[in-house]
């Protein structure tokens, strides 16, 4: 995705005005993501206290030949992480969204939603025909954007065992 200027708002979303913007496949190994990624799964850690109930992937996690990695910048400065991995199994093809991740202070300007875009137009492209998530059962935000983009919950998937800390949600491509 190009960087450009933002005039107006997408439907649904609010502009970020005079800001260059972009989300852009970057490796996890970039400097300019890698501090994100360090707070993402610091945050993650301290968020359950319990190790069975973590399912972040660290930067050696990232960096797997199945997972593709995106940076959100803003004028030049990462604000932001997603990644997706691809699987192809017995139930077909098929991605999760994987360590999402927005810097505080740039939250509320709609870059998990861009982020979440376009982790699902790569999904599109690599043919899956659903994108599932675990998300954390304490991250309303996180549930709520997922809900608005047509996100429903469902069970357990690709080994993840049922957890009181944990949500799992799915949406048909």
């Amino acid at each position: 995705m190009a960087t450009r200027r933002m005039a107006a708002a997408t439907p649904g979303r609010r502009a970020v005005i005079g800001e260059a913007v972009a989300v852009v496949q970057v490796r996890a190994d970039d400097p300019r993501v890698v501090p994100i990624i360090e707070r993402h799964v610091q945050l993650m850690d301290d968020s359950t206290g319990d190790p069975d109930a973590c399912h972040r992937l660290d930067l050696s996690g990232l960096l797997m030949p199945h997972i593709s990695f995106f940076g959100a910048f803003a004028d030049g400065q990462a604000v932001g992480i997603g990644a997706y991995a691809h699987f192809s199994d017995g139930e077909g093809e098929w991605g999760e969204v994987k360590s999402m991740h927005v810097l505080a202070e740039h939250r509320g300007k709609g870059w998990s939603r861009r982020l979440l875009d376009v982790i699902e137009a790569t999904a599109r492209d690599r043919g899956a025909t659903s994108l599932r998530l675990e998300t954390g059962a304490d991250f309303a935000a996180a549930i709520g954007l997922y809900t608005a983009a047509g996100f429903v919950p469902r069970g357990p998937f690709g080994g993840y065992p049922e957890h009181p800390f944990s949500r799992f949600f799915e949406k048909l491509l």
